[in-house]
């Protein structure tokens, strides 16, 4: 069985960013045989889903398996391997437990799929053209696996101007939802019709992960962010030549 190892020349920093300090972790360089994690997702499967479920700018995918992703999400996931998953529970969660504080014990649900942004700026829903958050438990984790270079773009970060928040904590939820949904109501504030990619009239970047092969960056679920999407941004036919990337999140028991 397939078995992912932690590189032993492996980078981690951890970083407070912004005005609310929310701790980030940038781990560079984390397996010895990335490669390996890459031609699984590129392998293409019997159990392929039909190109005619999907639209057209994301048939080609299909073929290696991926299907449509997650809520809003827009593009396409395929799950990880179990040797994967096997690998963020046993080398990377102790390190996010101890830098987080929680409770191991705690993170015992894992959910891990490689992702690929697929859908064409023109195409989005308006709330796929703002940063949001994964979940407001504090005790809840993202990470982010680039399997892709900087020029395929990273993540950033980002506080909304009105409120001042960049985490969006339970507490906050309800109060943050109802401003936003207020602003969104009302077209001129939204100054961008594509992915968000900077500071704008509701938004502010504060921060900015870049995309690299092998860096994960990870972060509490409760943050606000958004892909660095380009505006010209093109649909690869292969998961290879994509923005190709894994988005673990590791839940609490409570």
């Amino acid at each position: 069985m397939q078995r992912y190892v932690l590189n032993d020349g492996v980078k981690v920093d951890v970083l407070q960013p912004g005005l609310e300090n929310a701790p980030v972790i940038i781990i560079e360089g984390a397996l010895q045989n990335i490669q390996e994690l890459i031609d699984y997702a590129c392998t293409k499967s019997p159990q392929a889903i039909s190109k005619k479920e999907f639209p057209a700018h994301n048939a080609k995918l299909a073929e290696f398996a991926f299907h449509s992703g997650r809520a809003l999400y827009p593009g396409v996931c395929r799950p990880t391997p179990q040797a994967y998953r096997e690998f963020i529970f046993r080398e990377v969660m102790p390190l996010v437990a101890d830098i987080y504080k929680l409770s191991q014990h705690k993170l015992s649900s894992l959910s891990s799929d490689y992702s690929i942004v697929s859908s064409p700026p023109s195409e989005l829903q308006l709330k796929q053209r703002i940063p949001h958050h994964d979940g407001s438990n504090h005790q809840e984790i993202a990470m982010i696996h680039f399997l892709c270079d900087e020029r395929l773009g990273g993540t950033s970060l980002y506080r909304h101007r009105k409120t001042g928040f960049e985490f969006i904590s339970q507490a906050r939820k309800d109060h943050y939802l109802s401003v936003l949904d207020e602003q969104l109501t009302h077209a001129d504030e939204l100054d961008h019709q594509h992915y968000i990619n900077g500071s704008s009239k509701l938004f502010e970047r504060y921060f900015q992960c870049s995309a690299g092969m092998d860096k994960l960056f990870i972060y509490p679920c409760p943050l606000l962010h958004s892909g660095d999407i380009s505006k010209d941004y093109l649909v690869a036919d292969s998961p290879r030549d994509a923005r190709l990337t894994i988005t673990n999140f590791l839940f609490s028991k409570s």
